[in-house]
């Protein structure tokens, strides 16, 4: 494994709950050895997650707004 990796070089567009496009990038395409993905995701500004809802909690709207 080189010890840089390029920029978004195993990233992709990602849109979850009817929300805004997002960009996930993947560091380390899984060769870190530990059991964890380790992840950027990126939100343009005035963007959201989308309608949803956690465990206990009413419909909300994420946003940073």
């Amino acid at each position: 494994m080189d010890p840089f990796e390029a920029r978004d070089g195993h990233a992709s567009d990602y849109r979850m709950h009817e929300g805004s496009a997002m960009k996930v990038s993947h560091h380390f395409a899984g060769h870190t050895g530990m059991p964890v993905a380790i992840q950027t995701w990126v939100i343009e500004p005035g963007g959201f997650e989308g309608f949803h809802r956690h465990e206990g909690q009413e419909l909300c709207r994420s946003s940073t707004r």
